[in-house]
């Protein structure tokens, strides 16, 4: 079977149809339910299951940053093209600062694209989706 992490990880859902589930707790007074789910690393998972992906989609809402420490191997054997969706607020949370969450990103050796193909360049993201491309 998979390799999960530990005993599961505690993941938040609003009560609400939102599509706004996080690894993170919300503010907020809404309606929400913590429930315990297995977790593995995109790394072990494809060890496990013989892949090697050319292609992945994050959106994880705020545990971006994880994810990619969690696939550390596959992006340095395979650099797959990431299609992001980025939440700078539930990175602050961790105290992640989209200048250094930037520039975590380029250490795997990744470049910033905007969702039509432009690079990113000096600017710093914001909420929304990219592309990373070696």
């Amino acid at each position: 079977g998979d390799k999960t992490i530990g005993n599961g990880h505690a993941f938040y859902e609003l009560g609400t149809v939102s599509g706004m589930h996080s690894i993170f707790p919300r503010e907020g007074k809404e309606d929400i339910r913590q429930t315990t789910v297995p977790m593995i690393t995109l790394d072990d998972y494809c060890m496990v299951n013989k892949l090697m992906p050319d292609l992945i989609k994050i959106d994880v809402e705020g545990a971006e940053n994880l994810i990619l420490e969690g696939a550390r191997n596959i992006l340095a054997k395979s650099s797959p093209e990431i299609f992001l969706s980025v939440h700078p607020r539930q990175l602050a949370r961790q105290g992640l600062t989209m200048d250094v969450f930037k520039e975590f990103v380029h250490s795997f050796g990744y470049q910033w694209y905007s969702a039509d193909g432009d690079l990113l360049g000096d600017g710093l993201p914001t909420f929304g989706e990219y592309i990373l491309r070696k």
